[in-house]
């Protein structure tokens, strides 16, 4: 008796089944822990499961202030109103300016999006290059455009 009469006498159908029925109650449990590891990592260290590690500063006022301040969120997609938000930021960079160094600022002072915003201000004709990835603001160009 050979191939699929030997496989069938000796309850190869019935063990082929029953290994891949192992197999994937085996994985999907361990999925299962898996998901489970951070509740039981921040139970061990005594803490809620929303709660972050970083230390929260005791004293506010003591705290070293940004030296831009920073500005509300951008709510608009509006060149002008996204170039107001950001023309603080470039008058602290000194002309000719890295592009990275403002994209730097953005994120250090919260702005959304900062990529999409200086990709747009680039395209409206705020932030001009001078080549190998330096920039001057224009904002003065972009509004004549329009005129």
């Amino acid at each position: 008796m050979t191939g699929f009469e030997a496989i069938a006498h000796h309850n190869g159908w019935m063990m082929a089944a029953l290994g891949a029925t192992i197999v994937f109650i085996g994985l999907a449990v361990l999925s299962f822990v898996i998901s489970q590891l951070p509740k039981l990592f921040s139970f061990f260290e005594k803490k809620g499961p929303g709660e972050s590690s970083i230390p929260v500063a005791e004293n506010v006022e003591a705290a070293p202030e940004k030296t831009v301040a920073s500005p509300p969120p951008l709510e608009s997609t509006d060149p002008k109103d996204i170039a107001k938000q950001i023309e603080p930021l470039v008058s602290t960079l000194e002309e000719p300016f890295q592009l990275s160094d403002l994209y730097r600022l953005c994120r250090e002072n919260d702005l959304p999006h900062p990529h999409l915003s200086l990709s747009c201000l680039q395209r409206e004709g705020f932030l001009q290059p001078q080549g190998e990835g330096a920039f001057i603001w224009k904002p003065e160009s972009a509004t004549a455009q329009e005129g």
